[in-house]
């Protein structure tokens, strides 16, 4: 909201006509505000990627007269990214309105890749509305641990002192995104040759993954196996191969993957580059 700052000047004289020219008062301040007020509030207060966020806007109306075609218009978070400017949340809908706390409908706003304007029908008498409405996180949005997206909703009032903006701000969470792929090689395979299972572990998030556990039936079982990590010859003290069923690790042996990493293409998209580790099991396969 607009600030009024004022300062006043005073001079006197006093004695045999001693002029004091100048003394200054303090600086008072008071805030002006129009006839409509509004807050923005999120449902929640982290992110992740791909996932929707929900915003609420309450605008205040706090004359005696009704406000007809109220605009208020959002930026979706636009900000600029290593100097590119950016938009990290899609408009994806629907918005509800709310007026005096009494469901009114959905309304349509316009939308562009960079903004998204609400065209309120009516604000009543010293009433409120309530807006409700979905984005989602887009892959404009940064990711890193404690990133945040600042979303500004502004709105441009029929007076001067109408005009103000609110604002909202989320930070991206701290999350393990843990992935799993499994291939076998060779294919075709002879009974009674060795057989090598692949499996290849990722972690798309900006944290790391703790306390993985990676557990597999194998049927039909491949027998006298060897166990791998990244490359590494795995210790039979440090998994289980029980009737078939390999569990990595057990005992004291723990296994971590690390955290992704970010980097921002030339567009200004985030890319996400996951963290890999990779486990092969190789073993013969009979039928007997």
């Amino acid at each position: 909201m607009p600030e009024i700052t004022n300062r006043a000047t005073l001079s006197y004289t006093y004695g045999n006509g001693t002029v004091v020219s100048q003394v200054l008062s303090n600086v008072a301040s008071v805030t002006l505000n129009g006839a409509i007020i509004g807050t923005k509030t999120s449902l929640g207060t982290t992110y992740r990627a791909d996932e929707d966020i929900t915003y609420v806007i309450t605008l205040q109306n706090t004359s005696s007269t009704q406000k007809t075609n109220v605009q208020i218009s959002d930026n979706l978070g636009t900000f600029i990214q290593n100097t590119t400017t950016v938009t990290p949340l899609d408009y994806v809908g629907p918005t509800e309105l709310f007026v005096n706390g009494t469901p009114s409908g959905e309304l349509t706003p316009t939308v562009t890749a960079s903004n998204v304007v609400f065209t309120i029908p009516t604000i009543p008498q010293n009433g409120n509305v309530v807006l409700v409405y979905r984005v989602r996180v887009n892959a404009f949005a940064p990711l890193a641990s404690g990133s945040t997206i600042t979303n500004t909703a502004s709105y441009v009032g029929d007076e001067a002192c109408n005009d103000f903006t609110v604002e909202n701000t989320v930070t991206v969470e701290d999350y393990a995104d843990v992935r799993i792929t499994k291939s076998m090689s060779p294919d075709p395979i002879v009974c009674g040759s060795p057989l090598t299972y692949t499996f290849t572990l990722y972690n798309y998030g900006n944290t790391e993954a703790t306390n993985v556990t990676l557990t597999d039936a194998f049927s039909p079982a491949p027998q006298s196996i060897t166990v791998t990590l990244d490359g590494n010859l795995v210790s039979p003290n440090d998994y289980t191969y029980e009737n078939g069923v390999l569990t990595i690790p057990s005992g004291t042996a723990q296994l971590t993957l690390p955290a992704a990493t970010t980097t921002v293409g030339e567009d200004g998209s985030v890319i996400i580059v996951p963290s890999v580790s990779t486990i092969t099991v190789t073993g013969v396969i009979s039928n007997s």
